[in-house]
């Protein structure tokens, strides 16, 4: 995925603050190791935490041939975090653009239309969903926004001609003008091929690019390579934030082309590309998923970007060379990261996921589980007590069908041999399970409710459900406002300061219309600068499909009876007003219906959009100031929200 440096080219006006003296650059590096090492060991701490915890997620359990024991895992952790994270982020965050003054209305009408066409274009989605995910398991999620531009080729068929050329018989003709004769008086003339017209006689195929988006994109941040000042409790705040990736020495050696990158002096590619292993490897390989040797044709880089708190941007290669040192490349002047917790520790930096309070507990689950199955195989297969002088052939003390163990001597099979009896205590250890289930439950705030399983111990009334429900979500609609205030309102800024500082030429974008037609807007640089304040509409992420839908119908059956009617030029009868007319496409959008005119099949409205037909059957009923009759569906009559629920209608 491209980053945000190959928009920053000497020719992007950025200020170039590399140090012009050596020493003063043997300074600034000293002062990057020094930085770098305080971060790293203030975080040491936690990445021993995150380990264990991604372990069991990954329901990690080393497996010995020669230990009988049982090692399963119970995958609790796992299924808290995948319940948790569909009601965090369900869908794309909804982004409000707000005028500072009168003179940037329209500006900020402008924008939230690129920003909604921005976050789908970029698949912020997927990226939100990563920093969710990365919260609920390690209590801290990261986002880096930058400047994406994306090219895709394609080949088109260009049709080729032929000129048809056909003879054609003509004078020849002196300079003068006039005919040249033979010698029997005759005017001479001459037979020659001209073109008659064309022909296509095939195609050709042309090869072409084209820009398929250009605009503010964001990705995930592995919180293993992001370093904040020791003492930093927000990114914004921090004195210094830095952010290690792995870059192939190529993409270096193409940065220093484009005169974005220095190439360090003194320094072959070979030092360059010696570089620790990376986190996402050490992770896999403690899980034995890495790989057993390393990729040959692999030769990565290790950069470390230092954004300051002075507004600069320090790249470093290998903890040991300067790649670069400019001014902060983005217009907004913040450090291009958001954050997102779980639970906030007031403080600190790091925040609390859903496997921290639940490590214990699943320890124990795991614990009492394996206990148990050890318990059913001792008792299923027993041990027993034996004569060794009394056993003909020691081969034999084998449990199976039909199986025979031969005695010596004269006695009997009962002094020979004796079975160990283990106590069942299956019983009791369900009834511990149960209360480590009820624990972590209180703990995530995940019941049976919430992960749509059915259980004994739900409530059998609807007050009772409710109730739980209530209290689940109320924990859910926390999490969703910290996520909207400490993320994802400087998320919006971030997307709309980059639409505005790369958009410097006319441009045409699609966007999908308010009746679901395919609509192209355009654009240029001055529609869309003022001054611009961001927001996120409340718990939009959260609403799903099924919550959408519930709500259209809810205020279409609500409110459609106080909306104020129209009336029917044609008929004069009395008809759903523009109002109610609303809220029905506000249904059909949130049940995915794309064309809402092949649904809106009547008269025409005022605002020359075809309107609603009053149901068959209806009667008008007596008309009230400022109210819609409210009438009941007769026979033939639909009822529509009934029918956009699934009901059965007629």
């Amino acid at each position: 995925m491209p980053g945000p440096e190959a928009a920053y080219g000497p020719e992007s006006g950025i200020e170039d603050l590399f140090p012009e003296d050596s020493d003063d650059e043997k300074k600034l590096i000293g002062w990057c190791q020094n930085a770098f090492i305080a971060a790293e060991k203030a975080k040491s701490s936690y990445v021993e935490n995150w380990e264990r915890y991604y372990k069991q997620y990954r329901a990690f359990v080393k497996h010995d041939p020669e230990d009988w024991h049982s090692k399963m895992f119970v995958p609790m952790v796992f299924w808290v975090v995948e319940t948790v994270a569909p009601r965090l982020v369900a869908q794309l965050p909804r982004f409000l653009v707000l005028p500072v003054g009168e003179e940037d209305v329209e500006p900020a009408k402008m924008m939230e239309q690129l920003m909604d066409w921005s976050a789908t274009k970029s698949d912020l989605f997927l990226e939100l969903v990563k920093a969710v995910k990365s919260a609920l398991k390690y209590g801290t999620g990261l986002l880096k926004t930058y400047h994406k531009v994306v090219t895709y080729r394609a080949r088109k068929m260009v049709p080729q001609y032929e000129d048809v050329m056909a003879p054609q018989i003509s004078t020849l003709r002196q300079p003068e003008g006039s005919a040249f004769m033979d010698l029997n008086g005759q005017a001479m003339q001459q037979t020659e091929q001209v073109p008659m017209g064309r022909i296509q006689v095939g195609y050709e195929v042309e090869r072409y690019s084209y820009v398929g988006y250009d605009g503010p994109a964001a990705e995930w941040v592995d919180i293993w390579n992001f370093f904040p000042a020791p003492e930093a409790d927000d990114v914004q705040s921090s004195r210094y934030c830095i952010h290690r990736v792995y870059r192939e020495l190529r993409h270096v050696q193409k940065m220093v082309e484009s005169g974005v990158y220095r190439w360090p002096d003194n320094m072959s590619p070979k030092e360059m590309t010696e570089t620790a292993d990376e986190p996402l490897k050490k992770r896999l390989e403690s899980i034995d998923l890495g790989p057993s040797d390393t990729d040959p044709t692999r030769k990565p880089i290790e950069i470390l970007e230092f954004y300051t708190d002075d507004g600069r941007l320090i790249t470093m290669a290998n903890r040991k060379a300067l790649l670069r040192v400019s001014e902060n490349p983005y217009d907004h002047g913040l450090k291009p990261f958001v954050r997102f917790v779980d639970q906030l520790v007031e403080g600190e930096f790091w925040g609390i996921g859903e496997i921290e309070p639940l490590e214990g507990l699943q320890d124990q689950l795991n614990a009492i589980t394996n206990q148990r199955i050890d318990n059913l195989r001792l008792i299923l297969n027993a041990m027993f007590g034996v004569s060794e002088n009394a056993i003909a052939d020691m081969d034999e003390l084998e449990s199976r069908p039909g199986g025979m163990i031969r005695i010596t001597g004269d006695r009997i099979p009962q002094e020979v041999i004796m079975p160990i009896q283990f106590p069942d205590v299956t019983g009791s250890s369900y009834e511990e399970t149960r209360e480590i289930m009820d624990t972590a439950e209180r703990a995530s705030a995940t019941s049976a409710y919430q992960t749509g399983v059915s259980s004994d111990s739900l409530a059998d009334t609807a007050t009772g459900t409710a109730i739980i429900q209530e209290q689940g979500a109320t924990r859910y609609a926390l999490k969703t406002t910290l996520m909207e205030l400490m993320g994802l309102k400087d998320l919006g800024r971030m997307y709309g300061s980059i639409i505005q500082q790369f958009t410097t030429e006319e441009r045409v974008i699609r966007i999908l219309g308010p009746r679901g037609q395919i609509l192209f807007q355009t654009f240029d640089p001055e529609s869309i600068q003022g001054s611009l304040d961001y927001d996120i509409e409340t718990a939009s992420t959260q609403l799903t499909e099924s919550s959408q839908r519930e709500q259209a119908l809810t205020l279409l059956e609500v409110l459609s009876q106080y909306l104020p009617p129209t009336v029917d030029p044609m008929t004069g009868q009395p008809m759903p007003g523009p109002g109610v007319q609303k809220l029905v496409e506000d249904v059909l959008v949130a049940y995915k219906k794309k064309d809402l005119d092949a649904y809106m099949v009547g008269p025409q409205t005022e605002m020359g959009q075809p309107g609603l037909m009053a149901p068959p059957g209806v009667p008008a009923g007596p008309m009230q100031p400022g109210l819609a009759p409210a009438p009941a569906p007769g026979p033939g009559g639909v009822d529509l929200s009934q029918a956009l629920a699934g009901a059965p209608v007629g």
